[in-house]
């Protein structure tokens, strides 16, 4: 049964956040934005945020858990261990550009853009979608 208090796009900005911690601004280029403020921005447009703020937090709740100069919300790491291991258990060993390929296909998945082109989403890769709404 869906969480009522979950924010109904949960899994694509955990997704989000997840990149942007393990990423950082390599995930913002590589998806052809020139700043992360134009990064959030097209988030907001796609209706899959209202804030900024809604795609920073998530950033900050897998920063302590990342190699990298933000600490994040360390006092809350244990809480949000589990989404990351979740997304770890996914795709932990992609690299950036792979991780965006995920990231686009969950997005046309959940019907956020349309491709040009067909675009084959295997049933495993959505049954993981599913598991990532799900969790």
């Amino acid at each position: 049964m869906p969480n009522k208090n979950r924010h109904e796009n949960y899994d694509i900005l955990n997704m989000i956040g997840y990149g942007l911690a393990k990423f950082d601004t390599d995930l913002v280029y590589n998806m052809g934005f020139k700043t992360k403020t134009d990064f959030y921005r097209h988030f907001i447009q796609l209706g899959i945020a209202r804030s900024r703020g809604a795609i920073s937090n998530r950033q900050d709740m897998f920063d302590p858990f990342f190699d990298n100069h933000r600490r994040g919300w360390w006092q809350r790491k244990e809480e949000n261990e589990h989404r990351k291991n979740l997304i770890d258990s996914f795709y932990k060993d992609l690299d950036c550009l792979e991780f965006i390929e995920i990231l686009k296909k969950l997005l046309i998945y959940r019907g956020f853009i349309h491709p040009i082109e067909h675009v084959e989403i295997s049933p495993l890769l959505q049954s993981q979608f599913e598991a990532l709404k799900d969790d």
